[in-house]
Order: C-alpha cells, then sequence, then structure tokens
C-alpha cells in the first residue's frame, strides 16, 4: 500500500512513529513533511503558522494536492492537519486515496486511533518489535502500554473467532453499570473536577458502586478535587497503583458520550446510581428475614421515597 504521511515530523514519537511502524509492515511510506515549510524563526513565517493563513500555508496546500495527484497515494494520513484547508481534504478525495486524520489533542480520538492501528501491531510477528511500537503509540497517545495491548487482544479475539461457529450475542451489561461507567468517564474528561465532585459527593459515595474498583476511583477522584487547578488526567492516572490506573484509562479510553444517560446530568445519574444501591440493600434484607429487620426496612424505604422525590426535581 502506498502510504503518505502528512505532519510536522519534528519530534521521533510522533508523525515518526507511525512512519517507521508503516515502513516496517512492508508499506510503500513517504512523507509530507510540514515542518520544513516552517524551519525559518522570522516573524513572517511564525505568525501564518500560528494564525493558519497566508502565502505559506496555502503553498503548503498546493504542494500537497499536487503530491497526491502525482504518487496517486492509497492512504493520507494527516496528523492534526490544523494547517489543511477543507477544499484540499475535498480535492484529494478526488483522487480515490482514502484519508485518515488524527489530532493527538483529542481525548475522543484516541480509542479509535487504536483500534485503528491494532491490525498493523497485530501483524508485526517479532514480539520485541511489536512491544516497541506498542511503547512508542501509549506515548503518543498519552496512556499506558496495557491499555494499547488491550486493544490489541481484543482484534486477534476478534479476528480468530470461526464464522460457522454460533454466534453469540455479547449480552449487554446491566444499566446499573452503564451508568456508573459513564458518571467516571466525565469525571475523568473533566477540566474542573472539583465543580463535578460537589454535585454528586452529596448524593453518592465508594459504597454506591457494584464493582471495588469503581467505588475507589471514586474515593481517588475526591481526593484529587481537593487539590487546586485545573485537573491534568496524566499525572492523575500515574499517581494512581497501577490495578487502578488500568480502569482509568481504559474508562477514560471508553469516553463513551452517546451512551445511556449521556443526555442527563451528571446529578441525575448520581441519584439513579444511589437508587440502585438502596434497591440493591432492600433486596438484600428482604430476602433475610425481614421481620428482623423491619425497622431498618422501613428508614430504607423512607429514604428511597425521598431519593424519588428530589430526583424528580433534577
Amino acid at each position: 500500500m502506498k502510504i503518505v504521511i502528512v505532519g510536522d515530523f519534528l519530534a521521533q514519537i510522533y508523525e515518526q512513529a507511525f512512519y517507521n511502524a508503516f515502513l516496517k509492515l512492508g508499506h510503500n511510506v513517504s512523507k509530507f513533511a510540514i515542518g520544513d515549510y516552517f524551519k525559518s524563526k522570522q516573524f513572517y513565517y511564525r505568525f501564518q503558522n500560528k494564525f493558519l493563513c497566508g502565502p505559506v500555508v496555502w503553498k503548503i496546500n498546493k504542494d500537497l494536492i499536487a503530491c497526491i495527484e502525482m504518487e496517486k497515494q492509497n492512504l493520507v494520513f494527516i496528523y492534526r492537519g490544523n494547517l489543511i484547508f477543507a477544499e484540499t481534504i475535498k480535492q484529494i478525495k478526488k483522487s480515490g486515496a482514502t484519508i485518515f486524520g488524527y489530532n493527538n489533542d483529542d481525548p475522543f480520538s484516541k480509542k479509535q486511533i487504536g483500534e485503528e492501528m491494532a491490525p498493523f501491531l497485530f501483524g508485526i510477528t517479532n514480539p520485541i518489535v511489536q512491544s516497541y511500537y506498542i511503547k512508542q503509540l501509549a506515548k503518543l497517545l498519552d496512556v499506558s502500554e496495557e491499555s494499547i495491548s488491550r486493544v490489541v487482544r481484543m482484534y486477534r479475539k476478534k479476528r480468530f473467532v470461526r464464522s460457522d461457529i454460533a454466534k453469540i450475542s455479547a449480552q449487554k451489561p446491566l444499566r446499573e453499570t452503564v451508568i456508573q461507567q459513564y458518571l467516571l468517564e466525565q469525571l475523568l474528561h473533566a477540566s474542573t473536577l472539583d465543580q463535578h465532585i460537589s454535585e454528586v459527593q452529596p448524593i453518592i459515595s465508594e459504597d454506591n458502586f457494584t464493582i471495588p474498583s469503581y467505588g475507589k476511583l471514586f474515593i481517588k477522584l475526591k481526593e484529587r478535587a481537593l487539590t487546586k487547578g485545573v485537573f491534568d488526567i496524566n499525572t492523575f492516572i500515574k499517581s494512581l497503583p497501577p490495578e487502578l490506573a488500568s480502569v482509568a484509562d481504559e474508562l477514560y479510553l471508553k469516553a463513551s458520550s452517546d451512551e445511556q444517560g449521556a443526555a442527563n446530568s451528571l446529578k441525575h445519574i448520581a441519584y439513579e446510581i444511589k437508587r440502585y444501591s438502596l434497591r440493591t440493600v432492600l433486596k438484600n434484607l428482604l430476602s433475610h428475614d425481614p421481620e428482623a429487620h423491619e425497622e431498618k426496612l422501613k428508614g430504607l424505604q423512607a429514604q428511597l421515597k425521598e431519593l424519588e422525590k428530589m430526583s424528580s426535581t433534577v
């Protein structure tokens, strides 16, 4: 496959890492180095690079179109692409090339890029070489190596499922679990963590999470919310013990902005989590000598009724 990678090419761990990986897989890879157009430190060049306009930017787009038309690449891999015009993309599409865009600053594309790269990483048969590129991709995406390895393992499982075996439909996760995941995902993506925590902390506690690691992660998020300053996800994950870091990585990559409950406020989700938790406690008490816990049952039922009333006002 003929591939051209469009990007600055100013650091080894960014565009160059993809370039090396594609080469290792035997593809015909070339570079379109935008950084070469801005080697001069003069204000004239720095101004155009910052404000994304001017003769140099127009030349970049013109040269890129000419490059694609001449070389006939199958895949145009655009890294960041803030200097590439929408009209340029339209012109490239007319050549029949597939266009893939990736922005390193967009957290919602991390899972996508990991899944897109999984077949290439899986295709590297040498475990040492494969480990090297997993490490490079992890650095590139600012996630743990384990989260990249997990994506590759998932791809491997999907690849080797025989089509003649009866298809087993994946069981949908319980709503109770989905909303807990959603709440934690939104907290991990919050730049103002303290404000988000202040919304949900009066409603729920770590005991209301059905999965222990979720409860522990919620505690760590509450502790971090006490610290002043902008919440940085990378620093936070590095501060976690390994078992929680992998959970946080997975939830952060999942970034399920379209999951159930996405249209609801965090406060509404917190009320729902609390409601599920109280119902579970009630169910357990009712199944074990309810007469001995009559007063406790009445108290829980009163809490549940009050919770329903409060959640309806959100």
